[in-house]
């Protein structure tokens, strides 16, 4: 049974960011002003007050993203849905890992679920080594509907339902009519997927993603390649991407090419039905 409301306008969510988010207050809270405009147009906002605590939702479809302002931490009193709810926490290095609101949390029935590292890399400090790679594999800038659906289903198929930041095709396309999605192809076949972001100077590297039936072939290396290639191009200040935390192989890859940690972290959590 739900406990929570749909926002109807904008006055609410300053309503509760000036009632609850202060100093002091544990947040997860980083949506942008404009994105809340967004999603409440579109019905997808929901929120539940508890006393001394507040939280909002993003409904995405196969879940709830949680964000909170916790001044309570006493007050176990938390949205109740009927999907799947997960969280994101930011925190920076070792040393800043919340204890205190994963404690929380897990006392409310989430459970731990991935850690994210942050990693970057200066354009001087690249670490040029091409790739000596099987003669059957190419890489493209996507031009077609059909790579853009090939990418989203990758992106479905292989990375986390929940905090896999799952892609719409109308996003997808415009990624690709931006040039910043690009194709592996094995042969004639469709291998792999690399999607980037342009923003603020800082070229993101959002998703990539290899087809099981194709890997062991350097496709990935391929890709990380031309994603660099593409950021020299267009003159950026910085490289930059998140990648689970024990995964090793992916970290080795980025390593290769001179990504370092970039003292940032996340740890996200999830309450399943």
């Amino acid at each position: 049974m739900n406990n929570i409301s749909l926002v109807q306008d904008i006055n609410e969510v300053e309503i509760i960011l000036d009632q609850f988010f202060r100093q002091g207050t544990h947040t997860n809270n980083y949506i942008l002003a404009r994105e809340y405009e967004n999603v409440i147009n579109e019905r997808l906002l929901y929120k539940f007050i508890s006393q001394d605590n507040a939280f909002l939702l993003l409904n995405k479809g196969n879940c709830y993203r949680v964000y909170y302002f916790i001044n309570d931490t006493a007050c176990y009193e938390i949205p109740v849905t009927d999907k799947v709810m997960v969280l994101e926490i930011l925190y920076r290095g070792k040393s800043g890992f919340p204890d205190e609101m994963v404690k929380f949390w897990v006392n409310n029935n989430f459970k731990e679920h991935l850690l994210r590292d942050c990693y970057f890399l200066k354009p001087d400090q690249i670490i040029k080594e091409k790739t000596i790679m099987d003669p059957q594999v190419k890489i493209k800038l996507a031009d077609t509907v059909e790579e853009s659906e090939f990418a989203q289903h990758l992106i479905n198929k292989y990375l986390d339902q929940y905090t896999g930041d799952p892609l719409s095709l109308e996003k997808l396309e415009e990624y690709r009519n931006s040039g910043y999605l690009f194709c592996a192809y094995f042969g004639d076949k469709m291998s792999g997927i690399l999607q980037g972001e342009f923003k603020n100077n800082v070229w993101w590297l959002g998703h990539l993603v290899v087809d099981e039936n194709f890997r062991g072939y350097k496709i990935g290396n391929v890709l990380t390649e031309a994603y660099i290639q593409k950021g020299l191009e267009m003159s950026c200040n910085l490289l930059q991407l998140w990648v689970i935390h024990n995964n090793e192989p992916a970290v080795n890859l980025y390593k290769k090419f001179g990504f370092s940690y970039f003292n940032r972290s996340t740890i996200s959590l999830i309450q399943k039905t």
